[in-house]
């Protein structure tokens, strides 16, 4: 019974010029700079109050709170014969 080949070991890319794979690690390595960074995160955050604001206002208009409402108040000594509504 005759034996499989061997595979190769994969074969290794060119070496680069030292100074190259310098300047490519510290490319990757800083951050990409961002035009008016501050400014968009302050629009970030004034967007984040607005929707926070509005789902707060939303929800109090759910329950009824900007409904007009009568207090009434018994006067009578005993409740007999009153019903609700």
């Amino acid at each position: 019974m005759a034996t499989p080949p061997t595979p190769q070991p994969p074969s290794q890319p060119p070496v680069a010029d030292s100074t190259q794979a310098e300047q490519t690690l510290q490319s990757a390595a800083a951050p990409a700079h961002v035009a008016h960074l501050e400014l968009k995160a302050r629009l970030l955050l004034l967007f984040m109050l607005a929707l926070v604001l509005s789902s707060v206002l939303y929800v109090m208009y759910a329950r009824g709170v900007f409904e007009a409402t009568q207090k009434l108040v018994l006067v009578a000594e005993d409740s007999e014969g009153v019903v609700v509504g």
